[in-house]
């Protein structure tokens, strides 16, 4: 991330991004959107649909990501009139004699120097704001779901499945990367780094259809005193009309 006349800055800053998306997006949909939805739908927006749309908005976070890292690819690299100025201080050093790498030789590197594109890094935002909305419409509702439908000697049996899966997809991404290790250079101008993202897209899609038929025919409950009891449809508009 190339700012101002000699400062670089890791892209990784971008997750911010990320931050920013569920800060604002919490008490915007909670006060607007949401609301907006019931109305238009003439029913409660439920936990589980919240969740539904929280995957597919994940699965366009990560095609977008791909579509960005093809068009910096094809975008070329920044040229500045000194060679201090063309290189990544970020990026990995490259050792590489490929004379189609965009890494160029720098004076006092045992090797070569990974050049920064043309395509402004910026552009980033995008997915990482996705992610963090996916978070805002997934994340909440699973604490919710754990504390108002999971039966008060299960919640912390609840939660601690959650944060297992949340490790599970840590694992997964790493076994992805490490498969798609050939399409992930160090000079990534010589990779295919969209390709393990259309793969994480494919699973994100996979996982919403299974989600779907899973949740298709959950019964919700409420509170009652120390213990639950089903809401039926007319419990659910007379709730409503209150």
């Amino acid at each position: 991330l190339y700012i101002g006349d000699n400062t670089q800055l890791n892209a990784a800053v971008l997750q911010i991004g990320d931050c920013i998306a569920i800060v604002l997006c919490i008490p915007l949909f909670d006060s607007f959107l949401y609301p907006f939805i019931e109305r238009c739908k003439g029913s409660k927006f439920t936990l589980l649909q919240k969740m539904a749309c929280g995957f597919l908005v994940s699965t366009a976070a990560v095609m977008a990501a791909a579509v960005i890292e093809i068009k910096r690819r094809e975008s070329g690299v920044v040229e500045f009139t000194t060679a201090e100025k063309s290189y990544s201080n970020c990026a990995p050093i490259v050792d590489s004699d490929n004379p189609d790498t965009c890494a160029q030789d720098s004076e006092g590197f045992m090797g070569k120097k990974t050049c920064m594109s043309n395509l402004s890094v910026f552009w980033m935002a995008i997915p990482y704001f996705l992610i963090g909305v996916s978070e805002v419409l997934i994340s909440v509702q699973v604490y919710e779901l754990c504390y108002t439908e999971i039966p008060m000697e299960m919640r912390s049996s609840a939660q601690a499945i959650n944060l297992f899966t949340t490790g599970l997809a840590s694992a997964v991404a790493a076994g992805i990367t490490v498969s798609f290790q050939v399409d992930i250079p160090n000079d990534l101008n010589n990779g295919h780094l969209e390709r393990p993202y259309f793969a994480v897209a494919g699973l994100q899609f996979i996982t919403f259809i299974v989600f779907i038929i899973v949740t298709r025919n959950f019964k919700y409950k409420e509170i009652v005193r120390d213990g639950f009891k089903p809401l039926s449809n007319g419990d659910e508009e007379e709730k409503e009309a209150a």
